[in-house]
């Protein structure tokens, strides 16, 4: 028997937030299971000196909303200024969004 040559593919991982230049913020499925955010509400937090997004579970913040409760909210500033896909990075209480440059064009 032959011996075969597979062509190699890149498989991407799914991000696990993809934010909108209109505030609107969508949440994956598996980030929502993994990071236990359902039926939470979220502040939003930005560092400026390292130009980083952040969020944290609290009571009176944003909702999620939408049939699946994936999609919520992010001040339009801050939308505008973070467009694009994100993966999450827990550090203690705090959620870091962390830039997905293979996709980064592509919203």
């Amino acid at each position: 028997m032959g011996q075969f040559t597979f062509e190699n593919r890149l498989t991407k991982a799914v991000t696990d937030v993809t934010i909108y230049a209109n505030g609107m913020v969508r949440f994956s499925r598996i980030a929502i299971d993994y990071f236990k955010i359902i039926d939470t509400e979220i502040l939003w937090g930005e560092d400026k000196e390292t130009q980083t997004l952040a969020f944290q579970k609290v009571s009176q913040g944003r909702i999620f909303r939408g049939p699946r409760r994936d999609t919520t909210s992010c001040p339009l500033e801050m939308a505008k200024k973070y467009e694009g896909k994100y993966f999450i990075k827990q550090d203690g209480e705090i959620f870091i969004l962390m830039k997905d440059r293979i996709t980064e064009d592509k919203i």
